[in-house]
Formats: structure tokens, C-alpha cells, sequence
């Protein structure tokens, strides 16, 4: 179990490593208060729970409580959904307002906190079926 809580921190560092070098340029250049209006925080959320939501494809149904997977899935598919509207709107929106940067921030916050356990439960649904 150990095992899939250090791949899901892998994957997590895998997705946020671009991100991480757009902060780092940010920096060098100087622009400190840009750090947290970097719009790419929404599609690291969506690549997240699109791989979260690949995941609940490969559970088969003897180890799932279909009513409960379901809503699982739903959660999953929303913040995914929610966070490639957010990705769209900042790239539509010229000047977007301070506060879809912190909503932006919020969102990420929370798809982190949940992302971890999420993808650990998977894994774990995922092996006993192996």
C-alpha cells in the first residue's frame, strides 16, 4: 500500500515538474506576483484527475460498490471538467479578475489535498484484481 502512496506522490511530481519551471522563470524574471497567476495550475489539475479518472476504468466491477464508484467517478469527472473550463476561460478572457486566480489557487489546493488518497485507492482497487 506504501507502494501506491509513493507512486501517486511520483505521478504528482511528474505532472507539476513544467509547472515548477514556469515558476523558476518567473523568478528569474522577476515577476513574483505572476507566480499565482500562472493559468497552466488548471490544466495540471485536469491532466490529474483525467489520470484519476483513466484509473476508475480499470477497477473491475466485483471490487466496486457501483453506486458509490459511480459517485466517485462523478467527483472525479467534475474536477477535471471544472478545472479545463477554468483552463478555456483564462485563455479567452484577456484580463482575467484576481479572483479566478484565487479559485484557480483553491482548486488546486483541494485537487492536491484529494489527488493523493485518490490515486492510492486505485492502485490499491486496481492490484487486488491482479
Amino acid at each position: 500500500m506504501m507502494g501506491n502512496f509513493e507512486n501517486a506522490k511520483r505521478e504528482l511530481i511528474a505532472v507539476f515538474l513544467p509547472i515548477f519551471v514556469l515558476i523558476i522563470i518567473k523568478i528569474f524574471k522577476g515577476e513574483y506576483a505572476e507566480i499565482f497567476q500562472i493559468p497552466d495550475f488548471s490544466l495540471a489539475i485536469s491532466i490529474m484527475y483525467g489520470q484519476l479518472l483513466a484509473k476508475t476504468f480499470e477497477i473491475s466491477d466485483k471490487n466496486k460498490s457501483i453506486e458509490k464508484f459511480n459517485t466517485f467517478q462523478l467527483k472525479i469527472f467534475t474536477f477535471a471538467i471544472l478545472s479545463i473550463i477554468m483552463y478555456a476561460c483564462f485563455q479567452l478572457i484577456d484580463s482575467p479578475s484576481i479572483f479566478m486566480y484565487i479559485v484557480q489557487i483553491m482548486l488546486l489546493t483541494i485537487s492536491i489535498y484529494y489527488y493523493l488518497p485518490f490515486s492510492t485507492l486505485l492502485s490499491d482497487m486496481r492490484k487486488e484484481v491482479d
